[in-house]
C-alpha cells in the first residue's frame, strides 16, 4: 500500500504469498468480459512503434502477461531499452518475479511512450517527481502524458492518459485475507457498513481495495490524511463511480471530482482505474505494432 504520511508500516492484503486461482490467458473460465488490450511479444518485433494519439481527458489501459515475455532474448531487448538507473534498480530486485514486473511494466511503458512521441524507446527521458514516481522529462512535455504501472501475480496494468493523471491498481484475490479486520482498520465507516453486508466479502474487499489504491496512486503526493477519510464504492459499478472525499483535502490533494473506473480484470484478480473530473473516461485502444 502506497505509504501514508504518518509512517505507519503499510499493510496490505497478502496477495502475492501464493496463487490462489489458476493464471493463465485470455480465455480463462470466468474472467469478466471486456479486458483490457493484452500486450503480445510479436508487437514488439520490428522496427519503430506505430504512432499513437489521445485526446484530452483520456485515458487507455493495457495488460501484460509475464509468462508471454519468458524468452531470454526477448527480456535481453527490453533490457536495452532502460537508462542505468532502471538497470540499477532491476538488478536490486531479488526475487525472480518482482524482476519481471519492474522489467515488463517499464519497458513496454516506454515503447508506448515512445510511440506517442516519436521516438525509440530507449530515447524517452524519464526522472523522478518530488515524491520519487517515474514521470516525463520533463514533466508531460509538450503532450502532456502521465502514466501509472501496477502489478500483482502474472499480470501488469499500465495506464496512460493525457492532460491528467491516472491511477491504475490491480491486485490477485488471496481467499484467506482477514478482511474485515484490515478494512476496520484502513476503510471508512461507510466502506466497513457496506462491506459488512456484503455477500462476497473476500470479492468485494478487493474491489474496494484496489478504487483506494488507484486513487492514491492518482494523488502523486498521497493524501494528508488517512484512508479512512475518503470513501469508495463498495461491490459492483460498472459506471464511473465517484470517490467522497469526507474531510478538507490536504496538502498536495488536488480540488476536483475523482471517480473509480471499474477495470476487467482475469480470472482470480481485480483491478481499478481512478481519473479526475466528470468528463474524463476510459477509451479501448490496441497495443501499437512496429511499422515494418
Amino acid at each position: 500500500m502506497t505509504q501514508q504520511p504518518s509512517r505507519t508500516p503499510p499493510l496490505r492484503p497478502a496477495s502475492l504469498a501464493k496463487p490462489v486461482f489458476p493464471d493463465s490467458g485470455t480465455s480463462l473460465p470466468g474472467s469478466e468480459p471486456g479486458l483490457p488490450s493484452r500486450v503480445l511479444p510479436g508487437q514488439l518485433d520490428g522496427g519503430a512503434a506505430q504512432p499513437l494519439s489521445l485526446r484530452r481527458e483520456r485515458a487507455c489501459v493495457w495488460r501484460i502477461f509475464l509468462p508471454d515475455f519468458a524468452a531470454t532474448a526477448l527480456q535481453a531487448r527490453l533490457r536495452s531499452w532502460l537508462d542505468a538507473g532502471e538497470i540499477a534498480r532491476l538488478e536490486r530486485c531479488r526475487a525472480p518475479r518482482h524482476a519481471r514486473q519492474f522489467l515488463l511494466g517499464r519497458a513496454i511503458l516506454r515503447r508506448l511512450l515512445g510511440a506517442f512521441l516519436d521516438c525509440e524507446p530507449a530515447a524517452v527521458a524519464l526522472a523522478r517527481d518530488e515524491h520519487g514516481k517515474p514521470q516525463l522529462d520533463p514533466p508531460g512535455q509538450s503532450v502532456d502524458l502521465h502514466f501509472s504501472v501496477s502489478h500483482s501475480g502474472d499480470w501488469v496494468y499500465l495506464a496512460l492518459a493525457r492532460g491528467m493523471r491516472p491511477g491504475v491498481d490491480i491486485e490477485r484475490i488471496d481467499k484467506d485475507t482477514d478482511c474485515l479486520a484490515i478494512a476496520a482498520r484502513f476503510f471508512s465507516a461507510r466502506e466497513q457498513a457496506a462491506l459488512a453486508q456484503s455477500g462476497a466479502v473476500v470479492r468485494d474487499f478487493y474491489r474496494c481495495w484496489v478504487r483506494k489504491e488507484s486513487f492514491l496512486k492518482a494523488c502523486a503526493g498521497g493524501l494528508g490524511f488517512g484512508l479512512d477519510r475518503f470513501s469508495v464504492v463498495v461491490g459492483e459499478h460498472p459506471a464511473p463511480a465517484p470517490i467522497v472525499v469526507d474531510t478538507p483535502p490536504g496538502p498536495g490533494m488536488p480540488a476536483q471530482a475523482w471517480f473509480n473506473h471499474h477495470l476487467a480484470a482475469p480470472t482470480g484478480y481485480v483491478a481499478a482505474l481512478a481519473l479526475p473530473g466528470a468528463r474524463s473516461c476510459l477509451s479501448a485502444m490496441p497495443f501499437p505494432g512496429h511499422t515494418g
